[in-house]
């Protein structure tokens, strides 16, 4: 380790960043900055070897927006595959971070590291990364759930997002959604009420052909409708409304 002062043009910052520190809102990064602006940078930025920053991203970018030329760094000699496991420790100790925020960190983090053992496993003739659908049976969103400090359903429900909606999940991690919201959304838009009606329309299109048949209907007709018709069963005993044809 070693700590000195840096140009700030000489700072770039990490990648992870992106993945592992979500931005400040508005309203708190011009609060930030104001005290930047009357107290100055009283805490070092935290860079790897090779100048890229991985703690206070924030402080950097105050710097260049007041004109800060140069600012103390130090120095951590820490390897690439651990540079998103050391911004997730340092955020997740944050508390102006919402819980669905730090959760979206840990599943992150949780897919990173996965990700690396998968690489690992197949290269010695193993198996690969584990499908996302296998988590719940494997307990991992109750592992999950335990490090971000939220319940076991809370998680789940975000997996699920991050799974199947990104720019929902990028809304948790953001802060502007929580998980409820992402999770109810993304459940709202798969439409269950439009795929009910195709289900219904097709039972109404078999029976209208079963009926109007002039001749005795073939099995394949009759098989036809007691399939659709079985289904829109399937889905009224769910709760759904019937839907106006």
């Amino acid at each position: 380790m070693k700590v000195e002062r840096v140009k700030t043009g000489n700072l770039v910052v990490h990648d992870k960043q992106n993945e592992f520190s979500p931005e400040m809102n508005t309203k708190k990064w011009k609060s930030f900055l104001k005290g930047i602006e009357e107290y100055g940078i009283k805490q070092a930025i935290v860079a790897n070897m090779k100048g890229k920053v991985i703690d206070g991203k924030h402080r950097l970018k105050a710097a260049v927006e007041l004109g800060i030329e140069d600012v103390l760094v130090v120095y951590e000699d820490i390897p690439e595959n651990e540079v998103g496991t050391y911004i997730s420790e340092t955020k997740m100790n944050r508390d102006d971070l919402k819980s669905g925020q730090k959760a979206a960190i840990v599943i992150r983090l949780f897919y990173e590291e996965e990700r690396a053992r998968s690489k690992e496993r197949m290269s010695d003739g193993g198996k690969g990364f584990p499908e996302m659908e296998n988590l719940k049976t494997t307990h991992a969103h109750v592992e999950l759930a335990k490090k971000a400090g939220i319940g076991k359903s809370s998680m789940a429900n975000l997996l699920a997002v991050y799974n199947k909606r990104p720019d929902l999940f990028e809304k948790v991690f953001s802060g502007e959604y929580k998980v409820g919201r992402a999770h109810t959304e993304m459940k709202s838009d798969e439409q269950p009420h439009s795929t009910y009606r195709i289900l219904a329309e097709n039972f109404q299109q078999a029976d209208r052909t079963y009926r109007g048949s002039k001749s005795r209907p073939s099995g394949e007709q009759r098989e036809d409708a007691v399939n659709h018709f079985q289904n829109w069963k399937q889905l009224k005993s769910a709760h759904y409304p019937i839907p106006v044809l």
